[in-house]
């Protein structure tokens, strides 16, 4: 996971490389960023928080969902979304602590990123599409 500064031409690497991490980068989820933190969920489960400006560590800490993670994080109302291919949904504040506010097993299995809107995730399973809202 690299910073780069933009405006260089031709080989960058020593002026323009503002930061690099090489541990707990996921290999298929895509990180996600909430204010000056980004987010990620390494295959394994384990999920690692950056400080955007410096590339420092805030947390690196293992889920306790078990499985592998597909699935991108996601993020609305201030919490981070993270499905394992399992059906197990972890949902954490996003903030610079690592809290876990809820952890539910869905009925099945999870195929794909979920998606948001205003107040409903929806989540793409082996064999179905399942919504949730808030009341």
């Amino acid at each position: 996971l690299l910073a780069v500064r933009d405006g260089g031409q031709g080989d960058v690497t020593e002026s323009h490389v503002v930061w690099d991490l090489h541990q707990g980068i996921p290999e298929i989820p895509s990180p996600v960023l909430w204010k000056n933190i980004i987010y990620m969920v390494g295959n394994g489960g384990l999920m690692t928080a950056v400080n955007k400006q410096n590339g420092k560590v805030v947390f690196r800490k293992r889920l306790s969902a078990g499985g592998q993670y597909r699935a991108s994080p996601v993020i609305g109302a201030g919490r981070i979304y993270l499905l394992s291919d399992e059906g197990v949904m972890t949902i954490l504040d996003a903030t610079e602590d690592f809290h876990v506010i809820s952890q539910v097993e869905l009925p099945e299995a999870i195929a794909a990123t979920p998606a948001m809107d205003r107040d409903t995730i929806y989540i793409r399973g082996e064999k179905n599409v399942m919504a949730y809202r808030r009341n």
